[in-house]
């Protein structure tokens, strides 16, 4: 096969050239976070895993949006301020969170770009225009 296309897993839809999708503009806001698992077995418990699901549900109710590890971006209504009441209710509703969490970052991301376009295209996995 000499040309393929590729197919975005996460979204369902064929990625042919560079789509309009490949550029958000305006501020978007993200929590990164890195948990200590041994902190996280000690006072959550095992599977620690499943500590990630509770800190999804506390974000998805604040309009965040898993993105990939430990990172949740934003939706456009998101501003600081409901970052700094989402990151207030991961301490106060999960009671492990604080002495599990090793590093908490608010970011304000001012040009959003998927890369994955251009990763495709190089790879030779898509058509090019």
């Amino acid at each position: 096969m000499t040309t393929a296309v590729a197919r975005d897993a996460r979204a369902g839809l064929l990625r042919h050239g560079l789509p309009a999708s490949f550029k958000r503009e305006g501020t978007v806001y993200a929590i990164a976070f890195d948990m200590d698992i041994e902190q996280l077995r000690i006072h959550f418990g095992d599977p620690y895993n499943n500590a990630y699901l509770e800190i999804r549900r506390v974000l998805e109710r604040h309009q965040f949006q898993w993105q990939q590890g430990s990172m949740y971006f934003g939706s456009p209504a998101v501003t600081a301020a409901t970052v700094m009441v989402a990151v207030i209710d991961l301490a106060t509703q999960l009671p492990w969170f604080a002495v599990s969490v090793r590093d908490i970052r608010m970011l304000r991301i001012e040009e959003l770009n998927d890369l994955m376009p251009v990763v495709q295209r190089v790879a030779g996995m898509t058509e090019s225009e």
